[in-house]
C-alpha cells in the first residue's frame, strides 16, 4: 500500500487526496497499467465523489481489484513481514492497529471486535491477517 500512497502523492501535487483524469492515466502508466481515456473516465465515474477526480481511497480499491489473488497475497505477505520484525510468524494486534491508524488517518478503536477470537493471544498469524484484510 505504501507504493500506492507514494505514487499517488507524486501526482496529488496539492495534497488534496484526489487526482484528475490526466494524472490518473499517468499514475496508472507509471505502475505498468496502460489504460485508454474512456477507461480512465469510467474509473472516475465509478468513484462518484467528484465528476473529474478520483480519491486516494477509491484508487487503492481500484488497484486491489486489478491485482490478481496471488499478487494480493504477495503484497499482504510483504506487509505482514514488515510487521513481524522478529520473524515469529505472528504480528501484534496492537501494532497492526497503530500502523493502520497511521496509514488511514482514522481511529480504529473497535478493531479488536472486528478481529474477534485469534489462535494466539493478541496476535495474528498470516492466515488470520489475510482473512482480516479480505483475502481468503
Amino acid at each position: 500500500m505504501n507504493v500506492y500512497k507514494e505514487a499517488f502523492g507524486v501526482f496529488d501535487k496539492k495534497g488534496q487526496g484526489e487526482i484528475g483524469s490526466d494524472a490518473l492515466k499517468k499514475l496508472l502508466k507509471s505502475l505498468g497499467e496502460d489504460v485508454l481515456d474512456d477507461e480512465v473516465k469510467a474509473i472516475i465515474n465509478l468513484d462518484g465523489s467528484s465528476p473529474d477526480a478520483i480519491s486516494f481511497e477509491a484508487f487503492v480499491k481500484l488497484m486491489a481489484a486489478r491485482m490478481d489473488e496471488s499478487e494480493q497475497e504477495e503484497e499482504l505477505k510483504a506487509v505482514f513481514d514488515a510487521l513481524d520484525p522478529d520473524d515469529s510468524g505472528l504480528i501484534s494486534i496492537s501494532q497492526l492497529k497503530v500502523t493502520l491508524e497511521s496509514v488511514l488517518n482514522e481511529s480504529l478503536d473497535d478493531m479488536e471486535d472486528l478481529i474477534g477470537e485469534t489462535k494466539h493471544k493478541n496476535k495474528l498469524d498470516f492466515s488470520e491477517f489475510k482473512k482480516l484484510m479480505g483475502l481468503n
